[in-house]
């Protein structure tokens, strides 16, 4: 529902006037989350005790605090760092992982907050094996119970399967791998670097598709389509498999091969980490012995 620019006015003047957003929402018989998005974007918020005690917050400082609840910190991180391993900015196989899975499914929150979900508990293991090797933090995992999801589109339900949770707060580790996720430090890795961070990317965003399991074909979905040429580019690179890319009238990017051969050296090169990945290419593979 769209409110006249005379509504939003009167609720900012009543709430500059000292009233809160329970007593503005009351006044105006308006849900006090809209005056509260209200009062954010205009940058008047007060915090709790300001409003208790009736002082008056200086404007840098609400205009930082409205800028952190629109997801814009512009202030000083209070989070402690850890104290991250010795050398932990030393390329490694293990950094080259960390970064693949970013690309991927991976995230790095504002907050200082790294973290990854999957419903494989070895592809989330191994980032985590894989982080605490990089920086000599090891994070936290959670099981995530299956429940029923609806989709707002289509307002069909869904079951999502049972998955896990990968967190750890490091601000440290998020602000290195923040300077380092990019393609020109990528591309300067070495060959057996290359091939970590594509086993890690591929984790994230490869499927196997199957015919009668006669024949499978290795697949990168994305819709990013420099992602998806990048990734093409990297594997013809290290493992010289020629792939073809494919875009869905949805613009989804998909990188695939499907020659034995190919298949093969994939397997055995990039080795992925997902145990039903690789099962379903071990099944096609001597299902044609």
């Amino acid at each position: 529902m769209k409110y006249d620019i005379e509504i939003k006015n009167r609720a900012i003047e009543l709430y500059n006037l000292g009233k809160s957003t329970k007593e503005v929402s009351k006044e105006l018989n308006i849900h006090k989350s809209i005056i509260y998005r209200w009062i954010v974007n205009a940058g008047i918020i007060r915090s709790v005790s300001d409003a208790c005690k009736g002082r008056i917050m200086p404007q840098e400082q609400k205009d930082k605090l409205s800028e952190k609840l629109k997801g814009k910190f512009t202030g000083e991180f209070r989070y402690n760092f850890k104290k991250l391993k010795h050398n932990y900015d030393i390329p490694s196989k293990e950094l080259s992982y960390i970064l693949g899975v970013l690309f991927g499914d991976g995230f790095l929150s504002i907050q200082g907050t790294i973290g990854l979900q999957s419903i494989d508990r070895e592809f989330v293991d191994e980032f985590s094996r894989c982080f605490e090797f990089q920086f000599g933090h090891k994070p936290a995992i959670y099981d995530v119970k299956p429940r029923l999801i609806q989709v707002r589109k289509s307002e069909k339900y869904y079951m999502q399967q049972k998955s896990y949770n990968l967190r750890i707060k490091s601000v440290g580790a998020k602000q290195f791998l923040e300077s380092i996720k990019n393609w020109d430090y990528i591309l300067n890795l070495s060959k057996e670097y290359k091939i970590s961070f594509i086993r890690g990317l591929w984790d994230s965003e490869g499927i196997i598709g199957v015919n009668n399991n006669k024949y499978c074909q290795v697949k990168f979905c994305n819709k990013n389509y420099d992602l998806a040429n990048k990734y093409k580019y990297l594997l013809k690179e290290v493992t010289n498999i020629d792939s073809h890319i494919n875009i869905t009238k949805h613009e989804m990017c998909y990188v695939s091969f499907a020659k034995t051969n190919d298949v093969i050296k994939f397997y055995k090169e990039i080795n992925p980490t997902i145990k039903r990945k690789r099962n379903i290419i071990e099944k096609v593979l001597l299902f044609k012995q």
